[in-house]
């Protein structure tokens, strides 16, 4: 236990240390240092896509046209909006001559909204820069100037910003941080900026301001038509290509109200949660057992230290400097961020909601009819599963295996005995013969992770109860992601839930002998033994015969 207490509070402070050195490196423009006079204008293309936006259109484009840069064209889309939004524009382009509307054509096939909004907008430009932004985005009036200044001091193809995030309301107060966290905190911009590979980039869709040659050079948004996420999947195209990406701190120069209350909010980070790990369910299994470990976790084992060891100890003062060093991370992310500096006591609630968001998207995408979002469905991961009754049940199944492999992750901090353990393993190897019998033999992505969770966990609390060393625990986590090199994903999981948790639960029958335990651990081992040679070795092996 105190070498995972010590792992956690080594990775925290490495991510406090980030958020440090990101803070330093975004760099905020001084807004006085506009174009000179004489320095060339070339001619920037602002291109707002536009549905629905009744509510802040109005705002945003008059911000746009009161623009001190001298060569602007403003052209906003109405993406077949169902309000007023098209006769507001209207309006304006009647009040400010540069500002045009475009009326968007149907939403093509394996197209969403607003990559085809700004595909469309791009094709009518002019300009030597295209300027995309949201269309709830206000502007200050030296916005455009001031980043295209910037954007060609630093040889930029691709210039984004962090603005000011405005809320009004507790639910979008809980949720929006996640928003400056994951690129202040979370992102290394040093890497971003200097570093070549594609891994390390991001971008922000409220504000994209591209060179047009490199913009065209990756394809422009019909290279990203399917990427909900379509400004992550620019800026990792832009570095592919060997461009440069620029970040800079936009807080003086643009706000945003991107929701106006909690269930809003709640859409829109669904919208983007799952797309963000490209729908993958073995992304996203480790991804929330980390998340909860590392954001959720030291609050749990404090309330534990408190109880269990009411003195000074290392099990105490270190889920302390734990919380202490995620409070200092919030903090200077919501100051440097204008965020109201309260939000900070709220960092467990904003990682919890961010993780039951991107829960719910992934059901949403491989059980329901897809993210939901102005009026439009998307359904861009992997083809969902049927709505036959054995899949629906099986898929019922999975998720509750899932949610075992959660409650023995939580006990390895609660002092539960190893008979507990090995009872929700029973329980879960219960529910996997269960699915196996409800889907007739056929499994799924959710199968696998539901697998491989419980193997995992198995691992992890084999290592923390003691019965595993560090070097066998490294060891078994090799020898898996070897495994993985030779077979599929199918026959790894399966098997490491058999093998893992078959050495978990003999641990815990050599400590406390159970005979109806014991009878049942046959069974059910038996079973799933059969179920993995059978279902899965064999079917291996036929094609290893007949290649």
């Amino acid at each position: 236990m105190l070498i995972y207490q010590a792992l956690i509070t080594a990775i925290l402070a490495a991510l406090l240390l980030n958020t440090i050195i990101n803070l330093r490196l975004l760099s905020a423009p001084k807004t006085s240092l506009a174009l000179d006079e004489t320095d060339e204008a070339p001619l920037v293309s602002i291109l707002v896509p536009a549905r629905n936006e009744e509510r802040s259109i109005a705002q945003c484009v008059e911000s746009l046209a009161q623009q001190d840069y001298p060569r602007c064209e403003i052209i906003v889309l109405d993406d077949q909006s169902e309000d007023q939004t098209a006769a507001i524009v209207e309006d304006l382009a009647r009040r400010y001559p540069n500002v045009r509307l475009l009326h968007g054509g149907e939403l093509p096939p394996n197209w969403h909204g607003k990559a085809n909004a700004c595909a469309q907008l791009a094709k009518a430009a002019s300009g030597e820069w295209l300027l995309f932004v949201d269309a709830d985005a206000v502007l200050a009036p030296r916005c455009v100037s001031v980043t295209l200044r910037q954007a060609r001091e630093r040889r930029a193809d691709l210039l984004t910003m962090i603005p000011t995030t405005l809320v009004g309301s507790f639910g979008e107060a809980l949720l929006l941080p996640i928003i400056p966290m994951t690129f202040a905190a979370f992102l290394p911009l040093g890497l971003v900026t200097h570093h070549p590979s594609p891994l390390f980039a991001g971008a922000l869709g409220q504000f994209l301001l591209f060179r047009r040659d490199a913009y065209l050079r990756i394809g422009g948004h019909a290279a990203v038509r399917t990427d909900i996420v379509e400004d992550i999947q620019l800026s990792r195209l832009v570095k592919r290509h060997g461009g440069r990406l620029v970040w800079i701190d936009g807080t003086a120069l643009m706000r945003v109200r991107m929701y106006h209350s909690f269930a809003e909010a709640w859409r829109g980070i669904t919208k983007s949660a799952f797309a963000a790990i490209n729908y993958s369910l073995p992304i996203l299994l480790p991804g929330v057992v980390a998340c909860v470990a590392l954001f959720c976790g030291p609050y749990i084992f404090l309330a534990l230290g408190l109880i269990h060891y009411p003195t000074a100890g290392p099990l105490l003062w270190l889920p302390l400097l734990q919380i202490a060093c995620l409070w200092l991370t919030h903090l200077l992310v919501m100051r440097r961020f204008h965020l109201p500096l309260a939000l900070v006591f709220l960092q467990a609630g904003t990682m919890l909601a961010i993780i039951l968001t991107t829960l719910h998207a992934a059901i949403q995408t491989e059980f329901g009819a897809g993210i939901v979002w102005k009026g439009r469905t998307y359904q861009f991961g992997t083809a969902r599963e049927g709505y036959t009754p054995g899949a629906l049940w099986g898929a019922g199944l999975a998720r509750v295996r899932l949610l075992i492999a959660v409650m023995l992750l939580l006990s390895w901090g609660t002092g539960a005995r190893l008979e507990i353990a090995a009872a929700l393993l029973l329980l879960a190897w219960t529910t996997a013969l269960l699915e196996f019998v409800a889907r007739k033999g056929a499994t799924s992505r959710w199968t696998i992770a539901a697998d491989l969770a419980v193997g995992l966990t198995c691992l992890g609390y084999l290592q923390l109860s003691g019965a595993f060393s560090v070097w066998l625990t490294l060891l078994s986590v090799v020898i898996i992601a070897l495994c993985v090199r030779w077979f599929s994903w199918q026959i790894v999981a399966t098997m490491a839930s058999a093998l893992l948790g078959g050495i978990l639960f003999i641990t815990a029958q050599m400590r406390a002998p159970n005979e109806l335990l014991t009878g049942w651990f046959v069974l059910i081992a038996l079973a799933v033994a059969s179920h993995s040679f059978f279902q899965v070795i064999i079917p291996w092996l036929h094609r290893v015969r007949s290649s």
